[in-house]
């Protein structure tokens, strides 16, 4: 979970003068620059409607310190040089109101922000001095942004945008490679989800073009290029060492994480010590010295094994987490488990869904080899029931046959059991001392989850109260019920909501909100 109270991760604490109040919204469309490099201190300016001024910081995780500056929208923006790489999401925030959630992203590399005008390769933004992460903003009708990087005949040039991945930006982003004239070398569209990634070997000494403009997300009418003010991102570009991912693609919730091998373009013999930097609770962000890129892996409570093409993976019972790399064409890895009679075992596999570009299948194979299970879908999510006792071989391949550092791959073996998950569009509610805010929560009971639960509060500061309700297993109040919480006094903070057995037993599921799927919600009780 992020944190482990609700006073978890305040950054900074401002007294906000003046006269608050809810009819002025904080409307935050966009951070510059939306990212910065570990141990840098940097300004950053937010973009938007600010009605009042000085803001204060809330964010997920530990590791950068916002100092609002005298000119409105301007932080003074420390981040540390250790624990915090990776995605950062915020809230800024007054006794009157919050904005919505925007993220941060730190990096590895040296930073630089795009410069205009640089729509056209003869116009290109000079890069030299890789590797260097570029942030950027499709911000003009139909924006193109050009950048011009030197290479050698034989070298090896990365280069991979982070937008809707990372920054949760709106638009598809699309990357090419073309000569200073325009001539088109190399282009891609879905590498990592929506983020483009080219990794691309000069056959000539010279200059080359990288070039990015994007389509929207959510398709519309338009035909052409999208930009707005939202359409942010961030480029980098290596010709040096590169991460796509690491074996394996977990580390332990609850003990040491034992040596992670990195998997990615250029990479030395030996990379060094893997940092590991604590990310939502729920995940870790794994990086290496002198390694561009980073990589956000699960904290999971389950025995971890990995493999390559051709290898098996040491046998291993359930519950387990395999993952792999397909790093030979046409190859496949194993994964061996043994399992009883029976059994119903959920089967979960994350490629694609989670930024690596494998195409996946998925079968398994009982001790004669004979096919007893098999998955096409991308990104299989099953539940198989095992016919009989013994040992078991989990193989995924590749359906294009393709190989690479990024063709990676995480399964997920655990005992079928009912499921509640519980979410609220809301990620933000406003409510007058000593009134009502109603927060909507859906109740999706899932595997033959037949219990009732009750919806409340966990750990409210003090103040601030919300009678449990509950979800019945049949009625109005199976799939959705509605939480009224009440401040006495002014307060605006994030809020744990949880769905416990009735009578105040074990929590059996946080409650995601908004777009986000925070396991907070914030609220402000705002004075009169």
């Amino acid at each position: 979970m992020r944190g482990s109270s609700w006073k978890t991760a305040w950054v900074v604490v401002v007294v906000c003068g003046g006269a608050a109040t809810a009819a002025d919204p904080i409307a935050v469309t966009r951070l510059e620059p939306p990212g910065a490099a570990a141990g840098s201190t940097i300004q950053v300016r937010l973009h938007g409607t600010l009605p009042r001024w000085p803001l204060a910081v809330w964010s997920d995780r530990p590791g950068i310190t916002w100092r609002p500056l005298e000119t409105s929208g301007v932080y003074e923006v420390t981040v540390a040089a250790t624990d915090s790489v990776g995605v950062h999401r915020l809230r800024f925030h007054d006794a009157a109101g919050a904005s919505v959630v925007k993220r941060f992203v730190v990096g590895m590399e040296r930073e630089a922000s795009e410069a205009e005008p640089n729509d056209l390769p003869a116009k290109a933004m000079s890069l030299t001095d890789l590797p260097v992460t570029v942030s950027g903003v499709l911000d003009k009708a139909a924006d193109v942004d050009c950048f011009a990087v030197t290479l050698a005949a034989g070298q090896t040039l990365v280069a991979s945008v982070d937008a809707h991945g990372g920054l949760g930006a709106p638009l598809d982003a699309v990357l090419e490679i073309v000569s200073p004239r325009g001539g088109y070398l190399a282009r891609n569209l879905d590498a990592r989800g929506l983020d483009p990634r080219i990794v691309f070997r000069a056959a000539r000494d010279g200059t080359h073009v990288v070039r990015v403009f994007a389509f929207p997300v959510e398709p519309n009418s338009t035909i052409g290029l999208a930009s707005g003010a939202e359409y942010v991102y961030r480029l980098t570009l290596a010709t040096g060492p590169f991460l796509a991912g690491t074996l394996p693609l977990a580390v332990p919730a609850d003990a040491a994480v034992p040596a992670l091998v990195p998997l990615g373009w250029n990479l030395p013999e030996t990379a060094g010590q893997a940092t590991v930097a604590a990310g939502d609770g729920d995940t870790a962000w794994v990086a290496f010295p002198g390694v561009a890129g980073a990589v956000e892996v699960p904290r999971v409570r389950a025995t971890i094994v990995s493999g390559r093409s051709g290898g098996e993976s040491a046998v291993v019972t359930v519950p387990y987490v395999a993952s792999g790399c397909i790093d030979q064409p046409g190859g496949h890895v194993t994964h061996r488990f043994t399992a009883t009679a029976g059994s119903r075992l959920a089967i979960a596999l994350a490629s694609h869904g989670a930024g690596f570009d494998l195409d996946s299948t998925l079968e398994i194979l009982d001790a004669t080899g004979m096919r007893v299970f098999a998955s096409a879908d991308r990104d299989a999510n099953a539940v198989w029931t095992v016919p009989a006792d013994g040992e078991y071989r989990l193989v995924v391949r590749d359906r294009r046959k393709t190989a690479g550092p990024d063709r990676l791959y995480r399964v997920t073996v655990v005992a079928e059991a009912p499921q509640l998950a519980c979410a609220s569009e809301a990620e933000s509610v406003t409510a007058a001392v000593g009134a009502a805010a109603e927060i909507a929560v859906i109740v999706d009971r899932q595997r033959g989850w037949a219990e009732p639960v009750e919806i409340g509060l966990l750990d409210p500061p003090p103040g601030v109260v919300a009678p449990p309700v509950v979800s019945a297993v049949d009625g109005d109040t199976a799939k959705k019920v509605t939480l009224a919480v009440t401040a006495a006094v002014s307060f605006a903070g994030p809020l744990r909501i949880v769905a416990r057995r009735p009578g105040g037993g074990d929590v059996v599921s946080r409650v995601a909100c908004g777009k986000e799927k925070l396991p907070t919600l914030w609220f402000t009780a705002a004075p009169p």
